[in-house]
């Protein structure tokens, strides 16, 4: 058996219970006193997304979880964005994601996601009823790339060249991702 530490952020004094069972973030909204909301990214069937500037961000690389503190006041602190993952309140989502996190970690541990295209998990805790997922902020997805191209009559993007290079870089990460013994089975244009 093995386990892994979940902080739980939580106001000294309160119960932890909310009014609503729904956890909506504004622009400039402060969670859990580091993360400040920019703006929603989209949302998802189990989870919303949000772009945020961390200010608290330790510049510890692969190696580091972000809650040594020791480690933290010996590194220089400075803003950086990220990418807020917000689980909705329902068990199902919440021990989904519970896996999902021991599996960005387990990745992590390996300190070879930046070189193998995947990304990289920062923090995770648990605020007001719900899990939240911090992980780098990346750029648009394949498939909401593909459509702003679509719609704005862009000229072609995909060519083959560039589908190549694609290609190569999701191969790379399934080639490491298999190698630490795990298989990807949600692979579509909306998770690239």
């Amino acid at each position: 058996m093995e386990t892994f530490h979940l902080p739980i952020i939580y106001t000294a004094g309160k119960t932890g219970f909310e009014e609503s069972s729904e956890l909506s973030l504004y622009p400039g909204m402060l969670v859990a006193e580091r993360y400040l909301v920019q703006q929603v990214l989209g949302s998802a069937a189990f989870s919303t997304a949000y772009r945020c500037m961390d200010l608290k961000h330790n510049d510890g690389g692969d190696d580091t979880d972000g809650r040594n503190e020791q480690q933290k006041s010996k590194s220089s602190s400075k803003e950086c964005e990220v990418c807020l993952k917000v689980i909705r309140n329902k068990k199902d989502y919440f021990d989904q994601s519970l896996d999902e996190i021991k599996i960005l970690q387990y990745l992590k541990d390996s300190n070879q996601c930046k070189k193998n295209n995947v990304y990289v998990l920062l923090d995770y805790f648990y605020y007001k009823e719900h899990l939240i997922i911090v992980t780098e902020l990346l750029c648009q997805n394949l498939y909401e790339f593909g459509k702003f191209i679509r719609e704005n009559d862009e000229p072609a993007f995909f060519t083959l060249k560039r589908l190549n290079f694609i290609a190569r870089q999701i191969l790379v990460a399934l080639n490491f991702v298999h190698g630490m013994g795990i298989m990807h089975t949600d692979l579509k244009p909306e998770n690239i």
